[in-house]
């Protein structure tokens, strides 16, 4: 027992000998648990949690609904712009950008009929010297049936 007092007497000693050590560690806050599906809840990519048992990985319906609304919306407005029709054979552009105005100007040749104009951006010119073309020919206007069925119709006949 004597032995066992001594050698503890000992190493309380060496720790008070012992330099004093600081160490800092930081320690990162707790995060919070994530919302683990279980049989009830499933949560969807797009972020929302419904209570229901079905497969994870796909948006909730009310997501569903609206991307299907855009998508929608997104083919009528294509729709549209093909319903347009392109420019006829043997037109051409032509761009030229100025530095010192930041400006892009350009012309739509035509059948010797030239349309000119300037924009900020290039995309925009072309646009725009588009419109000035359909606007001035009612003819330009393009096919009136939509869909890929009607164009092969008209090309059949």
């Amino acid at each position: 027992m004597a032995s066992q007092l001594a050698a503890s007497l000992a190493a309380a000693r060496k720790k008070r000998a012992a330099p004093a050590t600081t160490t800092t560690t930081k320690v990162a806050a707790p995060k919070a648990a994530p919302i683990r599906p279980t049989r009830e809840t499933i949560i969807h990519t797009c972020g929302h949690v419904e209570i229901v048992a079905e497969s994870m990985n796909t948006p909730c319906p009310g997501c569903r609904l609206r991307a299907k609304s855009r998508r929608a919306s997104r083919s009528d407005r294509d729709a549209q712009m093909d319903a347009k029709g392109r420019l006829p054979d043997g037109a051409s552009f032509t761009v030229a950008y100025n530095s010192r105005f930041e400006m892009w100007t350009g012309r739509l040749v035509i059948g010797g009929k030239e349309y000119a104009g300037e924009a900020s951006g290039v995309f925009r010119l072309l646009g725009d010297l588009d419109k000035k073309f359909r606007a001035e020919s009612p003819a330009a206007e393009g096919p009136k049936a939509e869909g890929p069925t009607a164009a092969a119709e008209s090309v059949a006949t």
